[in-house]
């Protein structure tokens, strides 16, 4: 009977280019199993020709020892190949063997990402098989702040608000939960089952040793978030944005809670004054404590508002680069009663179509943000921050920051080098308008006229044009200033000036609406002493050009402010009567009747 396996070096000499050729076409890896079923497939074949003769045709055409060796040479190249696959396929078969893992995507408010992202690679690779391969992937993304973009990521509109749909969610407050459970209608099933990434944490004032006792703190004592606003107020403070973080809303509700003054002044005065707005603040409380402690000897109180589980986990030196950042000893202050907290609640989000691998590593993953920073013995009974406080601190912010535009007018005639308090009119003038830009935000627009336009003229001359007030803005209306030392001009075309000015305010608003833009409340600040002096120009026609250009719809509100002292005199009392749109605040050392005109209403 034949026996073909006696010849099997030239048997794999022809099965080892054949299966190398599939596998090649296939997948690499594969050539083993290629090459197992092509050596079958040839040796049931010489079987077959040997069993049927066929062989003895061909041995008598050729010399029988070539084919042998022929045979032999091929069948070793294809010994010496098989084995170099097989080795290089072996280092890289952990990898390529593994199957694709399943997705586990988590959302994290911004103030928690550095949380997320730290214990989602400890999960994973606490998850990962002992082969190599990944169990799960988990991807880390930012939330948005609280609110409709927020709660359009559960309505399944990632089109819309370009982000994954979430399998986790870790939130700075329970508050926004309830906020897109109770209003948003989500389309996702939330769950969250009284699970938390850690205990609450309340806010804390931290400062440096030497500016706690500038402002008479200690870490011993316990003051309520009011008596603390009033000890800060002045002071530099750095806090998580509360324009994009839940922290920097309940830092600034904490700021305020107690606070019996209009809250929204109070806020703007807050935002605008003090707190780091805008691009300026870091999201991270950790980033925010390392500002702290980089802070500049010298310069104003700087104090921060920040968890105290961020106080209690930071370690000098680790964050920061900076020289003497390690040096810096600071005083952590708690407020009384802890009302103000963060407790980062671990939600679970199931989508009806989620796979299945993925939604149970999700639950795990959840478990274990839950059990790696545990809650403590006496969990929280429900949120400290509550729904309403969140609804109350961003309609209470963004109603703040609803842009304005302010164009300055500053009287330059002669009466205005009136000698006052170490100083002159003008003198006033120009640090009203200093302090007035502080207010400004970076959504806000902001121009200077003066009035009139040279020593012999009569109309208003613009200096720095309308533009949004941000730094380049307020830098050159600051430069122009500190230039402005004495007035100049002979007279005071006071009516004609801001008729002149008005009619150039609504032109420009007009055309910016055609644009689309939707700017702020316009407002025109004028300073003067308040007397018009326009010779040769009737008092009763100038009056009625003034009032003819605050009567269109894009018409800016007019303030003037009188710097003498003695009040808003008469002529300027009746036209703030006759005219809605004008208003005469009389002058005060802390300047609060422009800030409430400007700012305390919608």
């Amino acid at each position: 009977m034949a026996n073909p396996l006696r010849n099997w070096v030239q048997l794999l000499g022809v099965a080892a280019p054949v299966a190398g050729g599939l596998a090649a076409a296939d997948q690499p890896r594969r050539f083993p199993f290629y090459l197992a079923g092509v050596f079958c497939l040839v040796y049931v074949v010489a079987w077959w020709l040997e069993d049927t003769d066929r062989l003895g045709h061909l041995k008598k055409r050729m010399s029988w020892t070539v084919v042998k060796c022929g045979g032999a040479a091929l069948g070793g190249a294809a010994v010496v190949a098989a084995g170099w696959i097989v080795v290089l396929q072996a280092r890289s078969f952990g990898a390529e063997g593994c199957e694709p893992p399943p997705d586990v995507r988590v959302m994290a408010a911004p103030e928690n990402m550095a949380l997320a992202q730290a214990e989602a690679a400890r999960f994973v690779q606490a998850e990962s098989d002992a082969d190599g391969c990944l169990a799960v992937r988990v991807t880390v993304f930012e939330a948005p702040p609280p609110g409709n973009v927020l709660g359009g990521v559960f309505k399944d509109m990632g089109i819309l608000t370009e982000l994954p749909r979430p399998d986790v969610w870790l939130p700075a407050t329970s508050a926004s939960v309830e906020e897109v459970v109770r209003n948003l209608a989500p389309e996702a099933r939330l769950t969250w089952g009284g699970r938390y990434a850690g205990p609450a944490s309340p806010l804390v004032l931290v400062l440096s040793e030497p500016d706690a006792g500038e402002l008479g703190l200690t870490g011993s004592e316990s003051l309520t978030w009011r008596r603390l606003a009033e000890k800060v107020r002045g002071t530099r403070l750095l806090m998580p944005s509360p324009q994009t973080t839940e922290t920097g809303l309940v830092g600034l509700a904490a700021l305020l809670s107690g606070d019996t003054s209009d809250a929204f002044q109070q806020r703007r005065r807050v935002l605008a004054g003090q707190v780091e707005a805008g691009g300026a603040a870091a999201d991270d409380p950790g980033e925010v404590l390392c500002r702290l402690r980089t802070a500049r000897d010298g310069g104003p109180a700087t104090a921060a508002i920040v968890p105290l589980d961020t106080v209690k986990g930071d370690r000098p030196g680790t964050r920061c680069d900076a020289p003497g950042a390690e040096a810096r000893q600071l005083v952590t202050v708690q407020p009384e009663g802890g009302a103000m907290a963060v407790d980062r609640p671990v939600v679970q989000v199931r989508w009806q179509d989620g796979d299945p691998d993925g939604i149970t590593f999700a639950e795990r993953f959840g478990d274990w943000l839950a059990r790696s920073l545990p809650r403590g013995a006496a969990p929280a009974a429900r949120p400290r921050f509550g729904l309403d406080d969140l609804r109350n601190a961003r309609a209470l912010m963004t109603n703040a920051w609803k842009p304005r535009s302010v164009g300055f007018m500053l009287d330059l005639s002669r009466t205005m080098n009136t000698p006052v308090n170490g100083g002159t009119l003008l003198t006033d003038a120009r640090n009203t308008v200093y302090r007035t830009l502080g207010w400004l935000g970076p959504n806000d627009r902001v121009g200077l006229w003066r009035f009139p336009d040279g020593p012999g003229g009569r109309e208003p001359r613009r200096l720095v044009p309308m533009a949004p007030a941000n730094d380049p803005a307020k830098t050159r209306i600051e430069r122009w200033l500190a230039q402005a030392h004495e007035a100049d001009a002979e007279t005071t075309p006071l009516y004609h000036a801001i008729a002149g000015a008005a009619r150039h305010a609504a032109g420009e608003a007009a055309d910016r609406r055609a644009r689309g833009h939707r700017d702020g409340r316009q407002a025109l600040v004028v300073l003067t002493d308040g007397v018009d002096d326009d010779p040769g120009h009737g008092d009763r026609a100038t009056r009625a050009e003034l009032q003819d250009a605050l009567k269109g719809a894009d018409a800016p509100d007019v303030y003037v402010l009188a710097l003498t002292g003695a009040g808003c005199p008469k002529e300027l009392a009746d036209l703030r009567r006759a005219e809605q749109r004008f208003h005469c605040l009389p002058a005060n050392a802390d300047g609060d009747p422009l800030f409430d005109a400007l700012f305390g209403s919608s």
